[in-house]
């Protein structure tokens, strides 16, 4: 039977400061919550959490689910009852102008779901915010820097019993009207200013490209489709540096999108 003897010296090694970086996570319901209460105005929100939940396709289903928020022609935001041109709406720190020629408004249906990281409405005037707003100040944030490639596609339909699959009556139309624009069946040859083809003491009507054909007919419409696609790209280069781009392209009623959410450079 063998004993060893081991005999330790001591030794104190101080620690130097220890810094831990954490990117902090404003996606989450929590995250939400935690803002709510930690913050000195009355404000409210929507995280990305919540919209994987919800199967929202934009800015408008997204945000109509915050309290005290109503729609307007499904594009614009009623804050407690004061109409879209008394709110006041900010994308990632920045003011956007409005998106109509006549109003003071912006339509939130240019934004899809799928690019929101978060979406807050304050409802009480303070000193960080502008304050030329009664209504609401609403701040759209968009997913940051993505962390690696990515490319989804999502479709969807929707149903109204009212009028999808019934019998309805229409006259002859071109055949894109599906997609919600025509291709060139009701338009004029030349444009308004087309120079009629003469015929006799008068002028030939027939073929000048207007459609002549006004039967009635009936068919059944299909149910509604939406289409959904994302892509974010991200490239670094030989210095650290990387460029990120995140991008969507949404086809809602009728309707193609083209959005290119950002274009980031993080040095």
């Amino acid at each position: 039977m063998f004993e060893i003897k081991v005999e330790l010296e001591q030794d104190h090694q101080q620690l130097g400061e220890v810094v831990v970086v954490a990117d902090a996570k404003k996606n989450t319901e929590n995250a939400i919550i935690t803002q709510q209460r930690t913050s000195l105005v009355m404000q409210t929100g929507a995280s990305a959490q919540q919209i994987t939940k919800t199967q929202d396709k934009d800015a408008p289903e997204v945000i109509r689910r915050v309290p005290g928020i109503s729609m307007i022609e499904e594009k614009f935001v009623m804050v407690r009852g004061f109409s879209q041109r008394y709110n006041n709406v900010w994308i990632y720190n920045s003011a956007v102008p409005s998106s109509e020629a006549d109003a003071r408004a912006f339509s939130f249906d240019i934004i899809p779901s799928s690019q929101l990281d978060n979406m807050l409405v304050v409802k009480s005037p303070a000193l960080e915010y502008p304050a030329d707003f009664s209504g609401g100040f609403i701040l759209v944030n968009t997913k940051d820097v993505p962390s690696s490639n990515l490319f989804t596609i999502s479709v969807g339909t929707s149903l109204n019993d009212q009028t999808h699959l019934k019998k309805i009556l229409y006259n002859k139309g071109s055949g894109t009207d599906f997609l919600g624009f025509d291709n060139g069946f009701c338009s004029l040859k030349g444009g308004i200013n087309v120079v009629l083809s003469p015929m006799n003491n008068g002028y030939d009507l027939l073929n000048n490209g207007l459609n002549n054909d006004w039967t009635v007919k009936d068919r059944r419409p299909l149910v509604d489709l939406s289409l959904n696609m994302n892509f974010s790209r991200c490239w670094v280069d030989s210095s650290g540096r990387t460029l990120a781009m995140l991008g969507t392209v949404n086809y809602i009623r009728h309707i193609w999108i083209w959005i290119i959410i950002c274009l980031v450079l993080r040095c």
